[in-house]
């Protein structure tokens, strides 16, 4: 398989990740502080702060599950890594290559002419496991030549 991607940024989401559960855990612990020592503040504060951390959490792990880390590609398949709170997640399976050609500007024979997009990240679709996941490359000025040359078309 030929690496076409990874991404130098990806501590970022790990780092916010980590900061929003330890928070939230912060939150929690003060909760239970207030209701073991009777000390009402610390119980409202951490009783209502802790169930919006938790939404925080949550929403940062479903977006990390999502957020790729690494791309490699062969003959159609993709293996794809992605992070969360308990490590990394890989996905392999035939990949949609119809957004990568958009990303590209390459048309097949039947499609309507479209242009390179000069965006900073783009969709890829697995399926299995039919998911969609979310590639930044915003730091990675050489993603068109080897997604490009992955796909034969360089």
């Amino acid at each position: 398989m030929t690496r076409i991607f990874e991404n130098k940024r990806s501590w970022r989401v790990q780092f916010l990740l980590w900061l929003f559960a330890l928070v939230t855990a912060g939150f929690a612990v003060m909760a239970l502080h207030g209701l073991v020592t009777g000390h009402e503040g610390n119980l409202i504060v951490g009783s209502v702060l802790a169930p919006i951390g938790l939404v925080a959490v949550l929403g940062m792990e479903f977006y990390a599950r999502r957020y790729v880390t690494l791309i490699d590609f062969a003959n159609g398949k993709a293996r794809v890594i992605t992070r969360s709170l308990t490590g990394a997640h890989v996905h392999e399976g035939a990949a949609d290559i119809g957004p990568l050609r958009k990303f590209l500007g390459i048309t097949v024979a039947g499609e309507a002419a479209v242009s390179a997009v000069e965006t900073q990240h783009f969709m890829l679709k697995l399926t299995p496991p039919g998911k969609t996941f979310i590639v930044d490359v915003t730091a990675d000025p050489q993603i068109r030549r080897r997604i490009a040359h992955a796909l034969g078309v360089a």
